[in-house]
């Protein structure tokens, strides 16, 4: 997921006016400025960026390119799909954090009353399990696609004559396209 969103708005930030101008006010380290070739200059702006929640990657995704994530109301599978991610992102923190023991603080996040009996108490994780967590992520990445994908075509109104007729506006669409579709580069990792 991290790899998706920080290749996905390194890419925006290249190609789409809207964003590079979003995120002119974010601040480079000098020491970025001075090694980073062009192309990866977007991703030393993330540097401090953390990617360990749905709502930092809502708030990257907002701060950076302008498109805001955050009203969900509009996108029950995308809101369902950042509350899977979420759940998966405290058990990877009890993992790593907590030597694989449920805490009180992964307890109040997802729910104290629903999840007190697992307070302290190893988490097994099964082949099952990690396949879900793998779909977990694979559904959210697909869902962030599809959601950018529209809103930032649509956001190009203003910027690019459309004609409707895809001969003539596929010198602009094809270019986002080909960044938001499955068989481009930035979904090969």
């Amino acid at each position: 997921v991290e790899s998706y969103v920080r290749c996905l708005i390194r890419k925006l930030l290249l190609l789409d006016s809207a964003s590079r101008k979003k995120s002119y006010n974010r601040e480079l380290t000098y020491g970025a400025a001075m090694h980073h070739n062009k192309e990866l200059m977007p991703e030393a702006l993330m540097e401090g960026c953390s990617f360990h929640s749905a709502y930092n990657i809502k708030e990257t995704i907002k701060n950076m390119t302008g498109v805001n994530l955050l009203n969900l109301n509009q996108d029950p599978e995308l809101d369902t799909a950042f509350k899977d991610f979420d759940f998966i992102a405290e058990l990877r923190h009890c993992v790593v954090h907590r030597s694989g023991l449920f805490g009180s603080n992964n307890a109040l996040s997802l729910g104290l009353e629903e999840y007190k009996d697992f307070l302290e108490k190893p988490i097994k994780l099964d082949v099952l399990v990690i396949q879900q967590a793998a779909n977990a992520c694979d559904t959210l990445v697909k869902e962030i696609n599809d959601k950018m994908f529209s809103e930032i075509l649509s956001r190009t109104v203003s910027e690019y004559s459309w004609s409707g007729d895809l001969r003539s506006d596929r010198k602009y669409f094809d270019k986002y396209f080909y960044l938001f579709s499955p068989a481009s580069e930035i979904n090969s990792r």
